[in-house]
């Protein structure tokens, strides 16, 4: 082992396995390190989930809620569209009613006006 040229193969042999051993440390370091960044992007995504179950929850609940307040609002137009033909019926018959007493009225001034020319007829003979 005193040869030189074996020397220098033994330390190149030493240098290399010192060389592994670093690339080997560092490779478990980077490893470390993405197994953080993997645990922490799962910790991300977990959270990203139940947000999203939140927003779906609540939008859920919305629509209810507007569905329910369309229904009752559809409703209450009916009710008023209803009430609306109510008084225009009424309204119609309101005025029919009026020209039917308009016309009776004016029936009656003809007739107290032939009356009228009677009576005086009747004076003045």
């Amino acid at each position: 082992t005193s040869d030189p040229s074996c020397l220098t193969q033994e330390e190149a042999a030493w240098a290399q396995v010192s060389l592994g051993g670093t690339a080997l440390r560092e490779a478990r370091a980077e490893l470390a390190e993405a197994r953080k960044q993997w645990h922490s992007l799962q910790v991300e995504i977990e959270t990203l989930h139940a947000l999203e179950k939140g927003l779906e929850s609540s939008l859920h609940h919305t629509q209810r809620m507007y569905s329910s307040q369309l229904q009752d609002l559809s409703q209450v137009i009916l009710g008023l569209e209803s009430e609306l033909e109510q008084v225009r019926g009424g309204l119609a018959t309101q005025r029919q009613r009026h020209s039917q007493l308009l016309n009776t009225k004016m029936r009656l001034e003809r007739e107290i006006a032939t009356y009228r020319r009677l009576l005086e007829r009747e004076e003045g003979r």
